[in-house]
């Protein structure tokens, strides 16, 4: 939709020129996109946020923001929801609905979410 497009459009200015002024610039596109429903700038903005790029870092932010990308069926947003919530990082931890997380992601074919399975199951969990 059109949130979606005003995401790519974005990443699109950014990678074009990738200044301070430009990521802060994409960082506020990000938000504007995610307020208006785009699912993919919510991967973004999360991604953003981890990483403390152009945004105060805050974990528990972006897991919420992934949370919501992964229940409406993104894979990579699964991934990454389900191993922050297999770590704890963001919030309490929470295995079984993290090992969940990532079987949907695997499923959907996001070959980092196996691996993670993998050295889970080995841990013990699932």
């Amino acid at each position: 939709g059109l949130a979606d497009g005003l995401c790519a459009l974005a990443h699109l200015e950014y990678e074009r020129d990738p200044t301070g002024a430009a990521g802060r610039a994409m960082a506020g596109r990000v938000r504007q996109a995610v307020a208006e429903g785009s699912e993919l700038c919510m991967v973004s903005l999360a991604q953003l946020q981890l990483q403390g790029a152009y945004l105060p870092r805050d974990e528990p932010a972006a897991r919420d923001l992934l949370l919501r990308a992964a229940a409406a069926g993104n894979g990579h947003a699964q991934y990454l929801a389900g191993a922050m919530l297999l770590s704890g990082k963001g919030g309490a931890r929470d295995a079984v609905r993290g090992i969940s997380l990532l079987e949907q992601a695997a499923a959907e074919g996001v070959a980092d979410a196996r691996a993670v399975l993998s050295a889970a199951y080995s841990a013990g969990d699932g």
